[in-house]
């Protein structure tokens, strides 16, 4: 390589590294999606927990059915 070739691969180089820059200052100062992304993550957070307390509740209505079954059947035979 010569001297020139040299000096354009350095050039081509910075350039790179200088888009790389700019696109990160892009996506920092870009307000707005950075708030819509953080208004999802927020969103899908609470679908998450809702789905979790109500397969909680789901799961403690089945156990008092269960509870209620076998008292029902236990008072019958005893009758």
């Amino acid at each position: 390589m010569n001297q020139r070739d040299d000096l354009q691969a350095a050039r081509d180089e910075s350039l790179e590294h200088l888009a790389e820059t700019v696109d990160a200052l892009g996506d920092k100062l870009d307000v707005k999606s950075r708030a819509q992304g953080t208004v999802a993550d927020v969103k899908a957070a609470a679908r998450n927990k809702a789905q979790d307390d109500n397969a909680r509740r789901a799961a403690a209505l089945l156990a008092i059915g269960a509870v209620a079954a076998v008292g029902v059947l236990l008072w019958r035979r005893r009758s």
